[in-house]
């Protein structure tokens, strides 16, 4: 599955690199091929997957199987255990099931492209679209600010997007030095949680931000985190009743006061 997934992802670059139809032959032996084709692709897999495949190990390839067996081999695991190529099958599975089965999904196909599949009352809306980032966070595990998720236009974009995300350990509360003010501290694990696992820019977390500014659509991921690190006490009738309720009222400082008490 992975490989097929590599030949297909590899297949559309080397058409928007060399045109259309290209990816079978260039490969084939007797075909006249640009000068310097092997160090353009090399270039482009190096930028579009982060795999380092030299120029002559691409040239020496009898064919896209080959060099697909060989990008995936080299493939680069993030802190999830998630290679590009994985993320890019799991997000074709989210995106057929969120906005339409017959999507023309591929590395280069733009979200906005998505919304004319179907007819009137099948193609995809705005509401698709979040639900389909909403799944992305809880498939994923971490949160996508609104202001990034405006900024990925095409599948290739949104997939390096998640793996570069993935490659952020995940949290793990650190241990309190004393004689460090446990309000300081928890404050400042808060903010690393927000910015490590939502994408939150540090220096907007402040004592008094409302948690619901940075929570758009990953509350339930959000809280299972704070239960699972810090000593708090909260009201517990399931996880999405704090997500939905507690974080509307209560701000950054509210929450560290709790933990703290």
């Amino acid at each position: 599955m992975e490989n097929e997934k590599a030949h297909e992802i590899l297949s559309d670059l080397i058409d928007a690199l060399f045109g259309a139809s290209a990816a079978h032959g260039l490969f084939l032996a007797d075909r006249p091929k640009q000068i310097g084709w092997e160090h353009y692709l090399s270039s482009e897999i190096r930028h579009e997957l982060h795999v380092n495949v030299a120029p002559e190990e691409i040239a020496s390839c009898g064919s896209l199987a080959q060099l697909s067996m060989l990008v995936e081999l080299r493939a680069e695991k993030n802190a999830h255990g998630k290679t590009i190529i994985q993320i890019y099958a799991v997000l074709e599975k989210l995106a057929r099931d969120e906005l339409h089965p017959k999507i023309q999904y591929r590395w280069a196909a733009r979200w906005g492209d998505f919304a004319k599949t179907g007819n009137w009352l099948t193609s995809p809306d705005r509401l698709d679209y979040v639900e389909l980032t909403m799944r992305m966070e809880e498939e994923f595990g971490f949160g996508i600010p609104n202001r990034d998720a405006r900024e990925l236009e095409t599948v290739g974009q949104t997939v390096r997007y998640i793996w570069r995300r993935g490659l952020t350990q995940r949290f793990v509360l650190r241990q309190s030095r004393e004689p460090v003010c446990q309000t300081a501290f928890f404050f400042y694990e808060i903010r690393r949680l927000l910015v490590v696992a939502g994408g939150v820019q540090r220096d907007e977390v402040r004592p008094d931000s409302p948690l619901a500014d940075f929570l758009s659509t990953w509350q339930k991921q959000f809280w299972e985190q704070v239960f699972a690190n810090f000593p708090v006490d909260l009201p517990r009738w399931g996880v999405p009743f704090v997500g939905m309720d507690t974080t509307k009222r209560m701000t950054v400082g509210q929450l560290v006061r709790t933990i703290s008490s």
